[in-house]
C-alpha cells in the first residue's frame, strides 16, 4: 500500500502546482515573470523551443502565459491584429523590421510566437491597450478589424500615408491618446465626437484646410496639436469650449486676425483664448496673426511656453507679459521671417524680470531702446535672442547670465569691443554676434569657452588677426568670420579644431598662403576663404576633405596649377575658384565631382582645351568660364551660365 504520508505530501505538492499555475496565468506581461522561469504546464522555459507552424491565436496566447478559456478578448484581439496585418501588407509593401513583421500566425524567422513579445502593441489586463504603427507606409482604408481592439486607450498611426482618419477609430470608445501626424489627411469627420474619452489628439503634418465643430465636444482634450496644415481664417469660437486644454499647437497654418483673447472688435472673432485658463503650452507661430498682443494675455497664469512668432504682429508688448511667472519660454520672432514677420514697437517692458523662471527668450524686429537690465537678471535663461534695433549699453553684464547655453545678437546695435566677460559664460555652446558694429579685435578670452559649437561674429568692424587661441575650442562644428576686417595670415593652428564642419573667412584682409595644415579638419563641409589677400598655390591636400560639399577660393591671390587630388572630393557640390592667378588646364580630373551643381572658373588665368570630362557632370546646373584663354568644343551635355571668351567653343591650335 502506499505511504499515506507520501500521499499527503503527493497532494499537497499537486495542490501547490495547480495554485502556482493559476497565479501565473494571471499575468498580463511576459516581462513580469524572470526570464528564466519554466511554464510549469509543458515543462519548457517561456523563450525555448521552435515555433509551431501556423500557430492559431489560441495557441498563441496560451505560449504567451494567458489562459485562452478565461481570456477569450485577448484571443479575439490577437486574431483582429492578424488581420490588420494581412489587410495592410496586402495594400502596401512594410517597411523592413516593421513591428508587425513581429507578429505570428506561422513559423517565420522573423515572427515571434507569444503576444507579449510583438512589437508595437501593449497588453493591459488582458487586452490589447495600445498599438504603434508609426512610419509603416500604411494607406488607406484602414482595415476593418481595428475597430475590433474595443480596448484600445492608445492607437500612434503617425508618419504615414492615410488620406482620411480611419473612420474605424470612432467606434473605439475608450481611445484615449490618437496620433494622426505626418500623414495625408486634409478633413475629419463630423461625427469625431465619438471619442468621448480622447485627452489628446495629434494632427500635425497633415494637409487639413477646416476643423468641424464637433471638436468643440471633445471636453476631456488636454493636448491639441494642430500645426503644420493648412488651416484658415478665425480660431475657431468652440476651441473655447475644450477648458482642458494645457496644450494647444496651432503654429504652421494660415490662421489670421486678431489672437482671440480679450474683447475683440472685429465681426465673426470671439475671445476664443480667453476661457482656456489651464493652458501651459500655447503655440500661435508662423500664421497671419495681426494686430496687438492684448493684455489679456497676462490672464493664462498656468503659461510656461509661449511662441507667438512669425506673425504680423505690431504695438508693443504689454507690461502683463509680467504677470506669466510660470513662463519658461517666450518666443516673439521667427528667424525664417525676419523681413515679414512680426513688427513689435517700443521699449522691452521692464516687468520682463518678474519671469525668474524664464529659460528662452527671443525678441523681436523694430523693437526699440536699451536691452532691459531686468533681462540681464532673468538667472534661469539658457538661451538669449535680441534680433534687430535694440540697443545694448552695458553688454558686460549679460555676463551674469551663467546659465546661458545660446546667445544671439543678430542686427542689434551692439557697439564697442566684444566684452571679454562674456568668457564666464562656460556653458555656452552657440555664440553668434552677426550684424552688429562689434569693433577692437577678438578677445583671446574667447577661447575659455570649451563647450562653444558655433561661433559667428560676421558683418562687424573688427580688426587685427584671428587670435591663435580660438584653435583651443575643440567642440567647435561652426565658425563664421566674415565680413569683419580681419587681416594676417590664417593661423595653422586652425588645423586643431577636429570637429570644425564649416569655415567661413570670406571678405576680410587675410593674406598669406592657404595652410596645407587645414587638411586636417577631416569633417569639414564647407569651406570659404573667398574674398581675400591669400596667395601661393591651391595646396593638394585640400583633395583629403572627404566630406567637403562646397569650396570656395575666388577672389584671391592664388597662383599656380589647379591640382588634380581636387577631383577626390567626390560629395563637393559648389566649387569656385574664380578670380585668381591661375594657370595651366582645367584638369581632367574635374570630371570625377558627379555630384557638382556649380563651376565658377571665370577670370582665373587658365587655358588649353576643355576636358571632355567635364561632360561627365550631368548635375552641373551652372558652368563660368569667361575670360580665361580656353578653347575646344563645350560638352553639349552642361549648361554654361556665361562666357565672354572669343576662343571658347572654338577649336585649339
Amino acid at each position: 500500500g502506499q505511504d499515506p504520508a507520501l500521499a499527503l505530501t503527493r497532494a499537497i505538492l499537486a495542490a501547490d502546482l495547480a495554485a502556482l499555475a493559476a497565479y501565473l496565468s494571471l499575468f498580463t506581461t511576459v516581462a513580469e515573470i524572470p526570464i528564466s522561469t519554466p511554464d510549469i504546464r509543458t515543462g519548457n522555459n517561456l523563450f525555448d523551443g521552435a515555433a509551431t507552424e501556423n500557430k492559431t491565436c489560441a495557441q498563441i496566447c496560451h505560449d504567451s502565459v494567458f489562459n485562452p478559456n478565461r481570456n477569450t478578448k485577448l484571443v479575439q484581439d490577437c486574431e483582429a491584429l492578424l488581420a490588420i496585418r494581412d489587410k495592410w501588407a496586402s495594400q502596401t509593401t512594410l517597411p523592413e523590421g516593421s513591428a508587425m513583421t513581429t507578429w505570428g500566425g506561422k513559423s517565420d524567422t522573423n515572427k515571434r510566437h507569444r503576444i507579449n513579445t510583438w512589437q508595437g502593441i501593449t497588453v493591459s489586463s488582458n487586452r490589447i491597450s495600445r498599438l504603434n504603427l508609426s512610419s509603416h507606409a500604411l494607406t488607406s482604408p484602414a482595415p476593418a478589424e481595428l475597430a475590433e481592439l474595443a480596448a484600445l486607450t492608445d492607437l500612434n498611426l503617425s508618419d504615414n500615408q492615410l488620406a482620411s482618419l480611419p473612420t474605424q477609430t470612432l467606434r473605439l470608445d475608450k481611445l484615449q491618446n490618437l496620433n494622426l501626424a505626418s500623414n495625408q489627411i486634409t478633413e475629419l469627420p463630423k461625427n469625431i465626437s465619438k471619442l468621448k474619452e480622447l485627452t489628446s489628439l495629434s494632427l500635425a503634418n497633415n494637409s487639413i484646410a477646416s476643423l468641424p465643430k464637433a471638436i468643440g465636444e471633445l471636453r476631456d482634450l488636454v493636448k491639441l496639436d494642430l500645426s503644420g496644415n493648412d488651416i484658415q481664417g478665425y480660431i475657431p469660437s468652440f476651441i473655447g469650449n475644450l477648458t482642458r486644454l494645457t496644450r494647444l499647437d496651432l503654429s504652421g497654418n494660415e490662421f489670421n486676425g486678431n489672437i482671440p483673447i480679450g474683447p475683440t472688435p472685429v465681426p465673426g472673432a470671439t475671445p476664443t483664448l480667453n476661457k482656456l485658463a489651464n493652458l501651459v503650452h500655447l503655440d500661435l507661430s508662423d500664421n497671419r496673426f495681426s494686430g496687438a498682443i492684448r493684455s489679456e494675455i497676462g490672464n493664462l497664469r498656468n503659461l510656461e511656453h509661449l511662441n507667438l512668432g512669425g506673425n504680423r504682429l505690431t504695438g508693443a508688448i504689454p507690461i502683463e507679459i509680467g504677470n506669466l511667472t510660470n513662463l519658461k519660454q517666450l518666443r516673439l520672432t521667427n528667424l525664417e521671417h525676419l523681413r515679414t514677420g512680426n513688427r513689435l514697437t517700443g521699449p522691452i517692458p521692464t516687468q520682463i524680470g518678474n519671469l525668474q523662471n524664464l529659460e528662452h527668450l527671443e525678441t523681436s524686429c523694430c523693437l526699440s531702446g536699451p536691452l532691459p537690465v531686468e533681462v540681464t537678471n532673468l538667472l534661469s535663461l539658457k538661451h538669449l535672442e535680441i534680433h534687430c534695433c535694440l540697443s545694448i549699453s552695458r553688454p558686460a553684464e549679460i555676463a551674469n547670465l551663467l546659465n546661458l547655453e545660446y546667445l544671439e545678437i543678430f542686427y542689434s546695435d551692439l557697439t564697442g569691443p566684444i566684452p571679454p566677460e562674456i568668457a564666464s559664460l562656460l556653458n555656452l555652446k552657440d555664440l553668434r554676434l552677426t550684424g552688429n558694429d562689434l569693433s577692437g579685435t577678438i578677445p583671446k578670452e574667447i577661447a575659455d569657452l570649451q563647450n562653444l559649437e558655433s561661433l559667428w561674429i560676421s558683418a562687424n568692424d573688427l580688426s587685427g588677426p584671428i587670435p591663435k587661441e580660438i584653435a583651443n575650442l575643440l567642440n567647435l562644428k561652426d565658425l563664421r568670420l566674415s565680413s569683419t576686417d580681419l587681416s594676417g595670415p590664417i593661423p595653422k593652428e586652425i588645423a586643431n579644431l577636429q570637429n570644425l564642419e564649416s569655415l567661413s573667412l570670406t571678405y576680410n584682409h587675410l593674406s598669406g598662403p592657404i595652410p596645407k595644415e587645414i587638411a586636417d579638419l577631416q569633417n569639414l563641409e564647407t569651406l570659404s576663404l573667398s574674398n581675400n589677400y591669400l596667395t601661393g598655390p591651391i595646396p593638394k591636400e585640400i583633395g583629403s576633405l572627404l566630406n567637403l560639399k562646397a569650396l570656395g577660393l575666388s577672389g584671391n591671390g592664388l597662383s599656380g596649377p589647379i591640382p588634380p587630388e581636387i577631383g577626390n572630393l567626390q560629395n563637393l557640390e559648389y566649387l569656385y575658384l574664380d578670380r585668381n592667378d591661375l594657370s595651366g588646364p582645367i584638369p581632367p580630373e574635374i570630371g570625377n565631382l558627379q555630384n557638382l551643381k556649380e563651376l565658377g572658373l571665370s577670370r582665373s588665368g587658365l587655358s588649353g582645351p576643355i576636358p571632355p570630362e567635364i561632360g561627365n557632370l550631368l548635375n552641373l546646373r551652372y558652368l563660368y568660364l569667361d575670360y580665361n584663354n580656353l578653347c575646344g568644343p563645350i560638352p553639349t551635355t552642361v549648361r554654361i551660365a556665361s562666357h565672354s571668351n572669343t576662343r571658347l567653343g572654338s577649336p585649339c591650335t
